[in-house]
């Protein structure tokens, strides 16, 4: 969680607008572009706003990251953030989220099926002892054996960053990107008058460029953050 205020930001960026009584681009308007750069960030920068929590898994080999419902709880009974990618496990929590216990490593999934084609099959057990992840469909990972709907996990996953309602609200994601968020907010007000100003068209697409340049490229980052890369043994721990 960030400590810089939305106004904060406004204020910079009502300077750079030379729009310091907020006429033109009111706060209001401003505020939709800072929750949309937000939420912008967490997609091009998965490891920008990233969710620690514990969870019950559902019944069956195939889980998918919170949605944001009440169908995903932590130990405490609090709903968890929706999530936008998954990152990994950790470890296993008991069937009441409050027991630490055995860690999950990784597999490759054709590793998998190759040693095991029945795997999804097989009897469901509270305890995981493997995962395995896609990064093509980033909301979703498998488990073996197939869980039996009790099991909790402690679970790493990038999460869509609350909506600030007044400029008095802090901004969710931390303060190391406030200067991206300024120029992804700076290119939104510029981009409302790009129709009417040549300058004011390339003043966004300059913002636009820095706000990517600041959180760095997306399919970069996208393959840092796999689970994949961290697997030091891509065979399974027991069949």
């Amino acid at each position: 969680m960030g400590t810089v205020l939305a106004s904060a930001i406004f204020t910079e960026v009502s300077g750079v607008l030379f729009d310091t009584s907020a006429v033109h681009w009111t706060d209001a308007e401003k505020l939709r572009y800072l929750n949309a750069g937000q939420r912008q960030l967490a997609i091009f920068k998965p490891d920008a706003y990233v969710i620690n929590d514990e969870y019950k898994l559902v019944a069956g080999t195939l889980q998918s990251v919170p949605d944001g419902s009440a169908s995903f709880t932590n130990a405490a009974a609090a709903t968890l953030v929706e999530g936008i990618q998954f990152i990994k496990l950790v470890r296993n929590m008991g069937i009441t989220g409050l027991v630490a216990g055995n860690a999950i490593p990784i597999v490759d999934m054709a590793v998998m099926d190759a040693m095991n084609p029945g795997w999804h099959t097989e009897t469901a057990a509270a305890t995981v002892q493997n995962y395995m992840f896609d990064e093509r469909d980033p909301k979703h990972f498998y488990v073996y054996p197939a869980n039996t709907g009790t099991g909790y996990v402690e679970s790493v996953y990038s999460g869509k960053p609350a909506d600030l309602t007044a400029t008095t609200d802090a901004i969710v994601v931390s303060d190391i990107y406030r200067q991206a968020l300024t120029d992804y907010v700076l290119y939104r007000c510029y981009g409302k008058d790009a129709a009417l100003s040549p300058y004011n068209a390339e003043r966004a697409v300059f913002h636009w460029n820095l706000f990517v340049e600041e959180i760095g490229r997306m399919d970069l980052i996208k393959k840092y953050i796999s689970p994949n890369l961290k697997q030091p043994d891509p065979s399974p721990s027991r069949m």
